[in-house]
């Protein structure tokens, strides 16, 4: 029998892949990079235009929460009958009947008192040593009502006390809001004639701060929770009521006191 012919076998196939290229690892490595380098850059100009957000915000609050600059109106230079300090009429020896008023610069029932019924009351009484009216400051309203006060206590020492009352008041314009600035009761301050050098040592050094406080607690012990509130020898009135509820109350402790 004839053989059959034998048979080469396959050549058998190689189980392993071929290896990649060094190069191929480098081009990713730096692909990987330059994606890290356009995240960082793109975190930074986020971070930037917050920042710039940031800024342009409080420059906007602070265009529009600034306060205006007053312009100071009704300026004030009178001066009643035995002024003194925050007081006008008898000294505390001579007067019988001795008004006290808690007031707060900001609170505009206080304004209408001060603008409407003192000036009667100076009239009818000031040059009656027997009377004696004290402005005892009660600044509970905010910031610009304690600032209002410690400078009127301000203008007080230079005896000024009575035209800066008066312009103050004649200025009301809201509660907070900028009016009574520090920046504008200087022009208050300027308006009525104070020396601004002694009056800018007093106000900006904050000295008169502690006996504002001192008002404060004074009148809250006295039983004041609002203004104005007034104390004729210790008998309570509350509210702005018309002068002739005043001459009454007056003349009465007057008369009870064997004043006149």
């Amino acid at each position: 029998m004839a053989k059959q012919p034998s048979k080469t076998p396959p050549p058998s196939q190689s189980s392993k892949t071929p290896s990649t290229p060094a190069s191929t690892n480098v081009s990713r490595r730096e692909a990987r990079r330059q994606a890290d380098v356009r995240r960082q850059r793109q975190r930074w100009i986020a971070l930037g235009v917050v920042a710039a957000g940031v800024v342009v915000l409080a420059v906007l609050i602070y265009l529009v929460t600034r306060p205006s600059p007053l312009d100071v109106k009704n300026v004030s230079t009178f001066q009643p009958a035995g002024a003194s300090g925050t007081a006008w009429g008898g000294t505390k020896d001579q007067a019988k009947v001795v008004i006290v008023e808690y007031s707060d610069f900001q609170c505009p029932f206080c304004g209408r008192h001060a603008l409407n019924t003192i000036p009667l009351l100076e009239k009818r009484y000031a040059s009656n040593s027997a009377v004696r009216y004290e402005f005892h400051p009660f600044a509970f309203i905010g910031p610009e009502s304690q600032d209002a006060a410690a400078a009127a206590l301000c203008a007080a020492e230079q005896e000024k006390f009575w035209p800066f009352h008066d312009t103050v008041f004649a200025n009301q314009n809201g509660e907070n809001e900028g009016t009574f600035a520090k920046a504008n009761l200087k022009k208050i301050a300027q308006a009525v004639g104070l020396d601004m050098g002694k009056f800018n040592e007093c106000f900006d050094s904050g000295r008169m701060m502690a006996e504002v406080n001192n008002y404060l607690s004074e009148g809250q012990k006295q039983g004041v929770q609002s203004t104005p509130t007034f104390y004729i020898n210790g008998q309570q009135i509350l509210g702005a009521l018309p002068a002739q509820d005043f001459y009454n109350a007056i003349d009465q402790a007057l008369a009870k006191a064997g004043a006149s």
